[in-house]
């Protein structure tokens, strides 16, 4: 495109780089947040209510007035330390195992069986 003999003050311009340069040091403005990343914005004013007495129910309700739809179960996930809901999250990837669940064998049924039926098929 072409420039078509625009010219500009030179205050004008040292004005633009000055709020460009302001503008440098801030995050830019998002579209959208995931109800994550809102919670964490969000977070030191849901601690200031919890401080005051209000309890994560009453919180999740005067979110949902809002239009924020969140349970109470995942506001508390994402008010935790911040690595560990990353963590949890990751942690569900891992096949479902629970804590305390072993893994599965790799032997078959039928090997566990011979194992255990007290004959040797081997005599």
């Amino acid at each position: 495109m072409a420039d078509r003999g625009r010219t500009y003050d030179p205050a004008f311009v040292e004005k633009l780089r000055r709020t460009l340069a302001e503008k440098a040091e801030e995050a830019p403005p998002r579209d959208a947040y995931t109800t994550r990343e809102a919670v964490r914005q969000m977070r030191d004013e849901i601690r200031a209510m919890e401080q005051a007495g209000w309890r994560r129910e009453q919180i999740v309700e005067v979110l949902r007035e809002q239009g924020f739809h969140v349970t109470v179960n995942t506001l508390r996930t994402y008010l935790r330390d911040p690595g560990k809901a990353e963590d949890l999250a990751a942690g569900r990837g891992q096949q479902g195992q629970r804590r305390g669940q072993r893994a599965p064998a790799n032997t078959s049924r039928s090997e566990a069986a011979r194992r255990h039926s007290g004959f040797d098929e081997d005599v």
